[in-house]
């Protein structure tokens, strides 16, 4: 329920683009590939050049600036329940570790989103 209620909002409010296949219903990785290959095919047949730079980014959801990504969330218009909603999500993270039978104390994790 909630997931429809944030890509309605990202919908109306027009923060998706057309591009956007992640995360989105009936588009997939091989929507994304196809639009990539049509670009490269466009411009290949208009005799121009074209530079394509891919990044993978080594643990990017685990180096996340939160606090960065909840403002963000906010000046999109996501407010009130919702927003509260996102904000304990993503800000409360804690890990405890079990050691034998010995749990260790609770930590609070500051980086990162949650993932999974």
């Amino acid at each position: 329920m909630f997931n429809k209620r944030l890509m309605w909002h990202l919908k109306t409010s027009n923060l998706l683009t057309k591009e956007q296949c992640g995360f989105c219903k009936n588009y997939s990785t091989i929507d994304a590939l196809f639009t990539l290959l049509t670009d490269i095919c466009n411009t290949k047949n208009q005799k121009q050049h074209i530079i394509l730079i891919s990044l993978d980014l080594e643990k990017a959801y685990d180096m996340v600036w939160r606090t960065r990504v909840l403002k963000l969330i906010q000046n999109s218009g996501i407010n009130g329940k919702m927003f509260l909603f996102l904000q304990n999500f993503i800000k409360t993270r804690t890990i405890q570790v079990r050691a034998h039978a010995e749990l260790l104390k609770i930590h609070q994790i500051e980086n990162g989103l949650p993932q999974g």
